[in-house]
């Protein structure tokens, strides 16, 4: 249990440290997701307004033909006086025909408009509702992208996980013989020892252990200590496992 335990946090520090990374390369607010969804918005904000900009366009274009009519209606009404084709009327009844005339002109003009209203309202139906102008579609977009973003982030930690301790099983199968006694010893003691010191803890020679030193040295798996006297040597890399292990594979 505590090794499950052990292994649930590791990949969460790594997700972590794998997500904080993935935010800092790909910001949301430079993603396509939110440039289309913001685009988005804006298109349907502007799908909104079509119907009454379109009312307030007929409704200034009906006012100035009502206007238009209604001055030639009354040139008509006084020829037809003149011409003796319709009788003698004075200017309050003249006046009185007009407003009937504008009355009438106003209530077809406003059905004409609420109908052409409704009917482009019903053509556009097919844009959906985005409630709070967008919010909702935004917000969607946001919350899948930083999911994707986790399901990398998860994916890559579980991956580094898995790699570690495929490399540390195959470290820990190597067979170590010969000079590289001498990096198991080392690692063991965890600290930095002389020749003479390796060569009684392995039952070698001195001569034999300053040979194998030399060689290591040469491969960069041991470290010599200048600084003491006689010299001492202590490991050059913990990864030596690793190291022979792939040294192996390759012959």
């Amino acid at each position: 249990m505590e090794s499950k335990t052990l292994i649930s946090d590791k990949i969460q520090v790594k997700f972590q440290e794998h997500l904080n990374y993935l935010n800092k390369l790909y910001p949301y607010e430079e993603s396509p997701f939110h440039k289309l969804s913001t685009s988005y918005k804006r298109m349907a904000e502007a799908i909104k307004e079509v119907p009454r900009l379109l009312s307030d366009g007929l409704s200034e274009l009906f006012a100035s033909q009502k206007q238009e009519i209604l001055n030639h209606f009354s040139e008509d009404i006084k020829f037809l006086i003149s011409s003796g084709n319709l009788r003698e009327l004075d200017d309050s009844e003249i006046e009185s025909i007009l407003n009937f005339l504008g009355d009438l002109l106003d209530s077809v003009y406003t059905m004409v408009i609420r109908k052409t209203s409704n009917d482009i309202h019903n053509y556009l139906k097919w844009t959906p509702e985005l409630g709070n102008s967008g919010e909702n579609l935004i917000k969607s977009c946001e919350l899948f992208y930083r999911e994707l973003l986790e399901e990398i982030a998860k994916a890559k930690a579980e991956r580094d996980l898995y790699k570690e301790r495929a490399e540390s099983t195959e470290s820990l199968d190597v067979i170590v013989t010969g000079k590289y006694k001498i990096l198991e010893l080392l690692e063991r003691d965890g600290k930095s020892l002389k020749p003479v010191e390796i060569a009684s803890k392995l039952n070698l020679s001195e001569v034999t252990v300053r040979k194998y030193i030399k060689e290591l040295i040469e491969e960069g798996l041991i470290i010599k200590n200048n600084k003491t006297r006689p010299y001492t040597y202590s490991l050059g890399d913990p990864n030596w496992r690793a190291r022979l292990r792939k040294k192996e594979r390759s012959l």
